[in-house]
């Protein structure tokens, strides 16, 4: 039992990488076509792999990468709730959702905010950091070591 536990966290473990791995890819290579588009080079360096996306005006490509963004965000709450369970043998998807629900508002917010004073490519930034961590397993590496030490400091009253 002990063994399977194992292989099915290092699939797990594996999973979070190939998906970090592939959505680093997949939005290196918009960036790359949206540069194309944007300045008018001769040549794109996107990837052939993704030569769907070769017909996409810039826009569109803009439009997709938030799209993307959350489809991304949901692949690794998806991941990050199936890896809770094989790990401590709960979902914690409450907790999960709550924190990714919380990415979302304050990256939507600080958007905003700054959209207010005219400063979006500012805003732009930062609210792009709060959904990178929300396209990572950072959420699952700060929740699981924080249940695990609720968990000690319940059993120790």
């Amino acid at each position: 039992m002990k063994r399977l536990k194992t292989i099915w966290i290092l699939s797990g473990v594996l999973a979070l990488i190939a998906t970090g791995f592939y959505r680093e890819f997949f939005f290196v290579n918009i960036n790359e076509q949206m540069r194309f588009l944007w300045y008018g080079n001769k040549v794109s360096m996107m990837s052939d792999s993704l030569s769907m996306l070769d017909s996409l005006d810039y826009w569109t490509l803009y439009y997709l990468k938030w799209a993307m963004t959350i489809v991304f965000s949901g692949i690794f709450l998806i991941e990050s709730i199936i890896f809770a369970k094989v790990v401590i043998g709960k979902t914690l998807w409450k907790e999960l959702i709550f924190i990714y629900i919380i990415l979302l508002f304050v990256s939507g917010l600080v958007l905003a905010g700054y959209a207010l004073f005219d400063e979006h490519e500012t805003g732009y930034l930062i609210s792009r950091y709060f959904m990178g961590i929300a396209q990572s397993p950072i959420p699952l590496m700060i929740l699981l070591p924080a249940i695990g030490l609720r968990n000690r400091l319940i059993v120790s009253q």
